[in-house]
């Protein structure tokens, strides 16, 4: 906001029509009108700045971008400037292509180019360029700016220069007849005159950095100030002496630069030298309102020296002198005072009719004259060093014009003025009380604490010693008061009581008027004074825990809930309301009808409370109101029902006017108000303006309203650090008027969160919390161990209107449980369930109806490196079928089993017309309870019709809730928060069997796998599919499964192919016979030969090509090997190709072989062959990649095998064996490497 007090009207000629407030204007926002002079007056790369001229933040500047608006405060906003004196948000600038306006919370201002506002103590100016248009410079406050100007233009060349268009003009006039062109001559020539007259004749670079210097100079003079300006003390005094206001000429100089040329500067701070630390004389006969501007400066400016007064002044200021003699460094003078030459930092000061003997003084004396008295001579001591004479210059009878005149000795005494002239200004006068409360002022800052001198620190209180509060905790088990120090009042401590002064509290104060502090102080006082048991906290933060945070730690603290969603703090007061509803059963089964008689009954049976009373402390309850005004509505009920229950609320806001309803009012008893901002502000909460009257330096002073009406000013507790600070450089306060003084102030170290740390540290150290939880915390176990046994927990269901929060282990007597979220969700708490069940070693079964969960599950098998019994995909269902059968046939209800299924609703629509394997996890279900099976089925979109009435138990996330046209717009269902479920069903029913809450919400529990242990060795049978591709190599080295009445004597035992239970499986074939193996090409027919002939080296084999061409000699080949050969295994390969006497033959002597294997490719054409119409129909033998039962037609009775197929595919080498009507999958080995 403009400080209108102190600052000039800035003009309004070009101001929007309409006046808006700043805050509804947004930083950055576009405002479009016509284009302003002062922007199109700028290159496009040039930008306008804001300089801070003047104030704490003096030489900082801020670019101001076209069509946007900048909010200016201290601490918010894209313009802040560090002023004690502005607001948090004080004005909007806004450059719009009509102007720069400042608009404030009534007026709106155009702002011209080079212009100044004043915003609390700062002076600011509108500059432009992309560089600063000044230094601001500190160090040298007289010396004269030096510029470098260009020569000056000579006259001749100013005459030439005029002349010369009049006499081109006239030329070309006479030749051509055209007068317009003399005209037109004339007219230039007038202009370029007109011109060089205002530029005294100098060039545009010439005029720049002339203005330049003068912008720096009147920069440079505005920081140097008196006492005058509002905020005086939060800026940094010059080391000059400031007299008033007054005109003079610029302080530059140059070569090209004179004097006569020098511009003035208008009404500046008028300043001069402080010859402090040699002999020298201030010889002032001025007004006593100049004369205490002029002393507070010299007590102000002159750190470190001792001052004298002249007993004589008491007369003519007598209240100023009393408040000087609290300063340790000033002394009034006495028949005693030594003044044998002093030093020469010391200072006297005294009036013009004193008797002081001034032989032998060295220091800077100050002689005061009063008005309208003759001036007497001066000593002829004084007349050899006096460098500086005022005197009063208006006969008028006015007492501030003043004329300043510096002798010959006084070096650059000021700026632009030489010795022996004379300074004329009007001078700054002070009034009595100013000076007061200046001084006063002045004082608080001598301490770097920055509080009220009569503050009680924390530290010194013996409520705070941790020693003395164990032993309280103990005595005040059952005392009916809770009461606590706020502060002191009229030199004695001030106790409140939230059992007398409540049951609820308020507490009011702005920015920086201590409020925090209090509000901690508070918390401390309670926590040091009663136990866990008898007192519990609820802590409510809006600023992100930022001023509550530290107290989490606190054993007392039940709960911290800051930055909240209306979800969470809609939990929150559902469970207050459940604790009150429990604290009024038991009330009414005690016969007790409040608080304090449950406490007497407690005590009467010796018996520790169950219920502690319990604060709720809201800071900052205006964001609640605003953000959540339903909640708010909710918390104040829950006040108003809990005060005869032992809850109470503390109510803390920085703003109260508009915020304290009717509502709030009528349930506080006390309310406590520190400094606020304006006296509507402090009427809305304590009836009266005192509390907007509080000096801005004086953080934790208040006043207190008791609910009677009266009220009394009171000084809070101070948290200063509980550890003792090392010895350093303090100060001794005395208060005016009291005749109390402080005791030594010391700085401290540490930051006020380190100091408040170490109190909370001190507490949780030596007092453990209490079982009472009324908001437990939402986070569920989230380190689960395998030594917990056959333990599966899947969270914490909270039914937050019962009040109910329990920890859920998964039985199969919950019955199956539908999970309803999205992906990743779903897979976090199957994983987790999936790392409890198999590091205890439990039975688990996972299906994935989408591919991206059968990738997310394989990856996470991978690298555990532990074993789940089956872990199918969602193009298997036949062998999923396979695996439900098994598991429900083989299964004891001694053992359980979990079944975990992601991708149920995609799984399904995928096999709708599978229905075996529907009607197998129907039977699934419907027995899980009988069977001790534990179903959690995953899906996307909740399950319809018979399906969804198999799931006793419902968890949904909330998106899932929100796409549900029917749960979406239910008043029943429970939203959850993020990465929680709500949960309908059987599980609700189970913790709350008697209410008709019909929906509760999960906490999921979370569980990384154990990184320091090994995968447990899993007892239970694995149902791993057929490997895609293995080779001999590793084959040959797995563990041999024979058949069951395998018998070697009439039969040929062969090492044939490996099974999906990882082993290799061993065939037997009648002798003397043939058999078939079938497929299509490519299919693996000729690998299952090679794996015949290599996995069974002790028999002796035959192998003929049908793609090589019969011969003589291939059929006498055959003969020999037929008889020379014993247990010969012919191997035939592409038996469709080989020649019709060649399967002749060998039909003939198939006595001579011990078996016959061929591969063909069946085709009804090749009936004609001998070996094929005597293997067709067979009951013995293999198919290669069988697609359907008609691949199977070759033999006799075959059906396909559900665990044909491995992730949806049936790949080269699969085979299918077949063994009278019997089919076992498995996989043929090959050469070479394994995928």
């Amino acid at each position: 906001m403009l400080n209108t007090e102190d600052s000039f009207s800035v003009s309004s000629s070009g101001s929007l029509d309409d006046v808006r407030h700043f805050q509804d204007i947004p930083a950055g926002s576009i405002i479009s009108s016509s284009e302003h002079p002062i922007l199109t007056s700028l290159p496009a790369q040039n930008a306008l700045f804001l300089q801070v001229i003047a104030g704490p933040d003096m030489g900082k500047r801020f670019s101001l971008h076209r069509n946007s608006a900048f909010r200016v405060g201290r601490t918010n906003g894209e313009i802040q400037i560090h002023d004690p004196l502005l607001d948090t948000e004080s004005a909007l600038v806004s450059m719009t292509p009509s102007g720069i306006f400042i608009i404030d919370d009534s007026e709106e201002y155009e702002l011209k180019l080079h212009e100044e506002v004043i915003w609390g103590s700062s002076v600011v100016e509108l500059v432009e360029n992309t560089k600063c248009r000044h230094d601001v410079v500190h160090s040298d406050l007289f010396s004269p700016f030096s510029l470098d100007l260009p020569p000056r233009r000579p006259l001749f060349q100013q005459v030439a220069m005029i002349v010369l268009p009049l006499l081109v003009g006239g030329v070309i006039a006479v030749i051509t007849g055209m007068w317009f062109f003399l005209m037109m001559s004339i007219a230039s020539s007038l202009m370029l005159g007109i011109n060089l007259k205002s530029g005294h004749g100098q060039s545009k670079k010439y005029r720049r950095i002339l203005d330049d210097g003068i912008a720096k100079d009147k920069a440079r003079a505005h920081s140097v100030h008196g006492l005058e300006c509002p905020g005086a003390l939060k800026r940094p005094l010059s080391e000059a002496m400031t007299w008033g206001r007054g005109s003079r000429e610029v302080n530059c100089e140059s070569s090209q630069l004179r004097f006569e040329d020098l511009p003035m500067l208008q009404s500046v701070p008028i300043y001069s030298r402080l010859y402090k630390n040699s002999a020298q004389v201030f010889d002032a006969h001025v007004s006593v309102s100049v004369f205490r501007h002029l002393l507070l400066q010299l007590i102000l400016k002159t750190k470190g020296a001792r001052i004298f007064i002249d007993p004589a002044l008491l007369r003519i200021l007598p209240a100023e002198c009393e408040l000087l003699q609290v300063l340790p460094n000033v002394e009034l003078m006495s028949s005693s005072s030594n003044l044998d030459g002093g030093s020469e930092q010391d200072w006297l000061i005294f009036a013009s009719e004193s008797d002081v003997k001034l032989e032998g003084w060295i220091g800077s004396v100050v002689r005061f004259l009063e008005p309208h008295r003759n001036r007497p001579p001066v000593d002829e001591l004084l007349q050899r060093r006096v460098p500086l004479t005022i005197l009063d210059e208006d006969t008028s009878g006015a007492e501030n014009n003043l004329a300043l005149s510096f002798h010959h000795f006084a070096e650059c005494p000021a700026p632009r003025f030489d010795t022996g002239q004379v300074l004329r200004c009007t001078a700054h006068g002070m009034a009595s009380r100013t000076f007061e409360k200046l001084f006063l002022n002045w004082l608080n800052q001598l301490s770097t604490l920055a509080l009220e001198q009569n503050s009680v620190v924390v530290s010194e209180h013996p409520l705070f010693d941790i020693d003395a509060a164990q032993e309280r905790w103990q005595s005040s088990l059952f005392t009916r008061s809770l009461s606590f120090p706020v502060g002191i009042s009229d030199g004695a401590e001030t106790i409140l009581d939230l059992s007398v002064h409540g049951p609820h509290l308020l507490l009011a104060g702005t920015t920086g008027s201590g409020k925090s502090q209090l509000l901690r102080s508070i918390i401390l006082s309670l926590v040091y004074s009663f136990a866990p048991s008898r007192l519990a906290l609820v802590l409510i933060d809006f600023k992100g825990a930022a001023g509550l945070g530290q107290f989490e730690r606190l054993p007392h603290t039940q709960a911290v809930l800051s930055d909240l969603e209306e979800g969470e703090f809609d939990r929150s007061l559902k469970f207050l309301r459940a604790d009150l509803e429990k604290r009024e059963r038991l009330f009414r089964s005690l016969a007790v009808s409040s608080y304090t008689d449950y406490l007497h009954l407690m005590y009467k049976r010796n018996e520790k409370p169950k219920y502690p009373e319990l604060l709720i402390v809201v800071d900052e309850f205006k964001m609640l109101t605003d953000q959540f005004p339903q909640s708010m509505n909710e918390l104040m009920r829950v006040a108003t029902i809990g005060r005869s229950l032992g809850v109470h609320l503390l109510l803390s806001t920085q703003k109260p006017r508009g915020n304290v309803s009717s509502d709030i009012t009528s349930n506080i008893g006390t309310t406590l108000c520190l400094r606020v901002a304006s006296s509507a502000e402090s009427i809305s909460v304590i009836d009266s303006d005192l509390a907007a009257k509080i000096p801005l330096s004086s953080p934790g002073a208040g006043y207190i309203k008791y609910s009677d009406g009266s009220l009394i000013p009171f000084q809070s507790l101070y948290i200063d650090s509980p550890r003792k600070p090392p010895e350093q450089a303090a100060c001794s306060l005395s208060i005016l008027g009291t005749g109390i003084s402080s005791k030594t102030l010391i700085p401290e170290s540490a930051d006020e969160d380190a100091r408040l740390a170490d109190y909370v540290s001190r507490v949780q150290a030596v007092c453990a919390p209490s079982d009472y939880r009324p908001i437990p915390h939402r986070k569920a176990s989230s380190t689960l161990s395998i030594s917990e046994g056959r333990r599966l927990l899947l969270g914490v269901v909270e039914i937050a209107a019962a009040g109910d929060h329990h920890e859920v282990e998964l039985d199969s007597q919950i019955g199956p449980i539908s999970l309803v979220a999205e992906q990743n969700q779903r897979w976090e708490l199957l994983r987790t369930l999936a790392v409890q069940a198999l590091a205890a070693d439990i039975e688990t079964h996972i299906l994935c109806g989408e591919y991206s969960s059968f990738t997310y599950f394989q990856n996470f098998v991978q690298e555990s490196g532990w074993q789940v019994s089956s872990l199918v995909g969602p193009f298997d269902p036949e062998f999923q079928t396979l695996v439900w059968r098994e598991v429900t046939q083989e299964s004891s209800s001694n053992r359980p089993i979990l079944f975990l299924i992601d991708g149920l609703d995609s799984w399904l629509e995928m096999h709708v017309k599978e229905l075996e394997a529907s009607r197998t996890l129907q039977r699934l279900l419907m027995n899980a309870p009988t069977k001790n099976h534990i179903v959690v089925a995953g899906s996307h979109t909740s399950l319809k019709g018979s399906m969804a009435q198999l799931f006793s138990t419902q968890l949904l996330s909330d998106e899932a809730i929100s796409k549900d046209p029917l749960k979406s717009i239910s008043k029943n269902i429970l939203h959850p928060a993020p990465h929680n479920f709500s949960v309908e069903g059987k599980l609700v029913k189970k913790f709350s069997p008697h209410s008709k809450i019909t929906s509760a919400e999960l906490i999921p529990a979370q569980s990384a796998l154990p990184r320091d242990i090994s995968p447990p060795i899993s007892s239970h049978e694995c149902w791993n599919q057929l490997p895609l591709k293995i080779t001999l190599k590793e084959a040959a080295k797995l563990p041999l499964v024979f058949p069951a009445h395998l018998s070697s004597q009439q039969n040929l035992v062969l090492r044939t192919a490996v099974t999906r239970h990882n082993e290799l499986m061993v065939t037997a074939y009648p002798m003397h016979q043939c058999t078939a193996i079938v497929g299509p090409r490519l299919s693996g027919k000729t690998a299952l030969l090679d794996a015949l002939q290599q996995l069974n080296p002790e028999y002796s084999y035959l192998r003929i090509s049908g793609k090589i061409p019969a011969t003589a000699e291939q059929l006498a080949e055959i003969q020999r090997h037929l008889e020379t050969t014993p247990h010969l295994v012919l191997l035939l390969d592409d038996l469709q190709f080989v020649a019709h006497e060649v399967q002749q033959k060998i039909l003939q002597n198939m006595s001579q072989l011990e078996h016959v294997f061929f591969t063909v490719v069946p085709n009804p054409r090749l009936m004609s062959l001998p070996l094929y119409s005597a293997g067709i129909g067979a009951i013995r033998g293999f198919a290669l990649m069988p697609q359907s039962p008609r691949d199977l037609e070759f033999f006799a009775s075959a059906n396909l095998a559900d665990d044909l197929k491995t992730e949806g595919q049936i790949p080269a080498g699969r085979v299918l064996y077949i063994n009278q009507g019997d089919s076992v999958a498995l996989q043929v080995p090959i050469e070479g490497t394994s995928r």
